[in-house]
């Protein structure tokens, strides 16, 4: 089961400044609610990936990261 949230892992690495959204790659995927991910996840599975007509296997690149003002 999914329970929305955002990873501790990642929430760690945005407080020591470890993320950084103007140079890094990021992606997003689309999971079935079977798919077993929490605020522990700390790296990408295919384990109940959605994969089919218009999504893509190993997720999609997440584009204009940076921030303005």
């Amino acid at each position: 089961m999914i329970t929305q949230t955002s990873c501790t892992v990642f929430q760690q690495n945005l407080l020591n400044g470890n993320e950084n959204f103007t140079t890094g790659t990021y992606y997003i995927a689309l999971y079935t609610a079977s798919a077993n991910l929490d605020n522990t996840t700390t790296a990408y599975t295919t384990a109940n990936e959605v994969v089919g007509t218009g999504y893509t296997a190993g997720g999609g690149q997440l584009t204009n990261l940076g921030a303005s003002l």
